[in-house]
């Protein structure tokens, strides 16, 4: 995965401005962790508005995807599938950590599991 768009999506999931969700990138402005990647990817002109559909439902499709990244942000992020893995001991797809009763991870979670699969620094706590 490309560490500058990781680093991107890091500080996005540890900002606080995304409220986190399950099994949809985003419903009703709740958020999958890759649907927070998915709002980056509109702010650095990867995706278009016009291929963030909102329906009635409160469902968002990202040009078409409702749960899984769309092609042009897969490339962006590098990624090797549209629900990467992460994981040391255990390795599962980001919907799966982000989703799974189980297994269930916050954003910052996350966004730390993220900078050890490709070697970013870990988070420094704020004193």
């Amino acid at each position: 995965m490309n560490k500058e768009v990781v680093k991107k999506w890091v500080d996005a999931l540890e900002s606080g401005e995304y409220t986190q969700g399950k099994e949809y990138l985003n419903y009703h402005q709740r958020f999958c962790c890759l649907g927070v990647l998915c709002e980056l990817a509109l702010k650095e002109g990867i995706l278009l508005e016009e291929d963030k559909i909102l329906s009635e439902s409160g469902n968002c499709r990202y040009e078409g995807n409702g749960a899984f990244l769309p092609r042009k942000v897969q490339h962006w992020l590098g990624a090797e599938s549209c629900d990467p893995f992460l994981g040391k001991e255990i390795r599962k797809s980001c919907s799966t950590w982000n989703d799974d009763e189980g297994l269930h991870k916050t954003f910052p979670e996350i966004a730390a599991m993220l900078r050890e699969e490709v070697g970013l620094e870990p988070k420094v706590p704020s004193v």
